[in-house]
C-alpha cells in the first residue's frame, strides 16, 4: 500500500512539473482529431510500418520473395492469392508486403542523408553570410536549375543499376531543397533577440547554430520531410520502373509494375496492385504532411 501511495505521490509530481508539455500534447491530438483526412494518413502509415515489421508472420508465402514456382504464373486474385500471381507465380500480396520494407528504407535513409547534409550547409550559409553564403547558394542553385528526377537518372545511370546507387542518387538531388528552406529560416532568426543575446553572451557561433538557430528550424523541416517521404518513394519506384533502381528478385514496387506492365491488360493484377500500394503510401505522407502543417500553424491556436 504505502509503494502505491508513493508511485501515485510521483506521478502527480511528474504531471505538475510536466504540465505545459502535456497541454501542448493534449492540443496536438485535438487538432489531430479535427481533421479526419490526417488521422486517416497517420493510420495508413501505422498500418504500413505494421506490415513491413512483420511481412515474414502475416504474409502466407513469404518465400516467393526470393523463389519462383512456375507452374502457378497468372493466377488471379482468389482466397489463396489475394492478389494473384505474376509471371513467375510469385504471390503479388506477399511481395507487396516485403516490398514496403524496401520502401520505407528508401525513404528513411535518404531523406536522413539529404536533410543532415541540407540543414548543416543550409544553417551554415544563413548564419555566416557573406562568401560561404554566396558558395553555399550557387552550388545549391547549379543543383536546383536541373530537374530533380533527370538528374537522378543521370546519377543512377554513371553509377550503375542498383538500389544503393538509387538511393546515393536521390539523396543528391534531394539536399539542396533543404538547404535553401534552412537558409530561409536561419535569415528570419539570426536578427531575432535571443540570438543577439547569445552574441552578446560570446557564445561560439557552433553553439549559436546548433543549440539555438536548427532547434528551431525543426518544425519546418520535420514537415517538409513528411511531404517529402512520398515522393522519394514515388522516385525510387521510378528509377526501379526504368531499371535504374532495385534490380530482380527485389520485391520492390516500381520493378514489380514494371514487369507486371509487359502483361496489361490481361493479367492487370501483376502492375495494379503495386500501383495502388504506391499511390495509398504516397497519399498517407502528404496527410500526415499537412496534418504537421496544421499543427505548427499559429493562426489555429488562437
Amino acid at each position: 500500500m504505502r509503494a502505491i501511495l508513493h508511485i501515485n505521490k510521483k506521478v502527480k509530481t511528474w504531471k505538475i512539473e510536466h504540465e505545459s508539455q502535456l497541454k501542448e500534447l493534449r492540443f496536438i491530438l485535438q487538432l489531430i482529431r479535427r481533421n479526419p483526412l490526417s488521422l486517416g494518413g497517420i493510420s495508413v502509415l501505422f498500418l504500413l510500418i505494421t506490415m513491413a515489421i512483420f511481412a515474414p508472420i502475416i504474409t502466407p508465402y513469404p518465400e516467393d520473395v526470393i523463389e519462383t514456382h512456375p507452374a502457378e504464373r497468372f493466377l488471379p486474385p482468389t482466397w489463396e492469392h489475394l492478389m494473384g500471381t505474376d509471371d513467375l507465380g510469385r504471390d503479388i500480396f506477399s511481395r507487396i508486403a516485403f516490398g514496403s520494407q524496401v520502401s520505407l528504407r528508401v525513404a528513411a535513409l535518404v531523406l536522413l542523408f539529404s536533410a543532415s547534409i541540407g540543414v548543416i550547409l543550409g544553417g551554415i550559409a544563413g548564419f555566416i553570410g557573406g562568401t560561404v553564403d554566396e558558395v553555399i547558394m550557387r552550388i545549391t542553385d547549379m543543383f536546383l536549375s536541373f530537374p530533380s528526377l533527370l538528374l537522378a537518372m543521370a546519377i543512377a545511370a554513371s553509377l550503375g543499376p542498383s538500389l544503393t546507387n538509387a538511393m546515393i542518387a536521390i539523396s543528391v538531388t534531394w539536399w539542396p531543397w533543404y538547404a535553401r528552406l534552412v537558409r530561409g529560416q536561419i535569415l528570419s532568426l539570426r536578427e531575432q533577440p535571443f540570438i543577439l543575446a547569445a552574441k552578446a553572451l560570446g557564445l561560439s557561433r557552433k553553439r549559436i547554430i546548433f543549440r539555438h538557430l536548427l532547434p528551431n528550424c525543426l518544425g519546418v523541416v520535420l514537415i517538409a520531410i513528411s511531404m517529402d517521404a512520398g515522393y522519394v518513394i514515388l522516385t525510387a519506384a521510378g528509377l526501379g520502373f526504368i531499371g535504374l533502381g532495385a534490380q530482380p528478385p527485389t520485391p520492390e514496387w516500381g520493378l514489380m509494375i514494371s514487369t507486371g506492365r509487359t502483361y496489361m491488360p490481361r493479367y492487370w493484377w501483376c502492375a495494379t496492385f503495386p500501383g495502388i500500394a504506391i499511390m495509398i503510401t504516397v497519399l498517407a505522407f502528404n496527410l500526415i504532411g499537412d496534418a504537421l502543417r496544421d499543427i505548427t500553424d499559429p493562426r489555429l491556436r488562437r
